[in-house]
């Protein structure tokens, strides 16, 4: 025989199609499902989990994942991009509301370049990034209080004594009708 059998691991169902791996920091393997979820398999211990929508992945349809160079997954699935963070065990979960114009992603489309960009392909296209600034991007989810960066009058830009964002009131014309508070 070719092939020496080392082992035979078991992850989720009969019905569970892998269809990518990834190796972890650890000598661990990172196993997309196709409908099961996000495997986890500990070679030296045999040792399994499963990670799905009830943990917070974004869908439980997943075809490749990638790794960045903080150890971080970013899983492609078929509702947009869920990164993993292996050492926290938490998702954040990337789709339209973030700028993602692909919901669904296909098998075998991806790629990672040498500068660690990430490809992912699917449905109506492909996209890149690099993790890294999709890590420093600013969580909007979170209340963050409205600043006025400027105030312009049928178009023509109105100057006061202080900053706008410092100016708690401005008060416009009988002609306008309208108060605009800055609280």
């Amino acid at each position: 025989s070719l092939f020496n059998e080392i082992g035979i691991y078991k992850i989720g169902d009969e019905n569970d199609h892998v269809e990518h791996f990834c190796l972890g920091d650890n000598n661990d393997l990172w196993i997309a499902l196709m409908g099961g979820g996000l495997g986890h398999l500990e070679p030296a211990t045999g040792k399994t989990e499963i990670y799905t929508t009830a943990d917070g992945l974004s869908n439980n349809t997943l075809y490749s994942i990638l790794k960045d160079n903080h150890g971080n997954l970013w899983i492609s699935t078929n509702k947009g991009i869920s990164q993993f963070n292996p050492k926290t065990k938490t998702f954040r979960n990337i789709g339209e509301e973030e700028g993602l114009h692909i919901d669904e992603f296909n098998s075998d489309a991806f790629f990672q370049g040498n500068d660690g960009k990430m490809f992912f392909g699917g449905v109506g296209g492909m996209i890149g990034f690099y993790p890294d600034s999709l890590n420093k991007t600013r969580d909007y989810s979170l209340n963050m209080p409205l600043v006025i960066t400027g105030f312009k009058v049928s178009g023509t830009e109105r100057r006061f004594r202080k900053a706008i964002f410092e100016t708690d009131t401005v008060k416009l014309g009988k002609e306008y009708a309208a108060y605009i508070c800055n609280a």
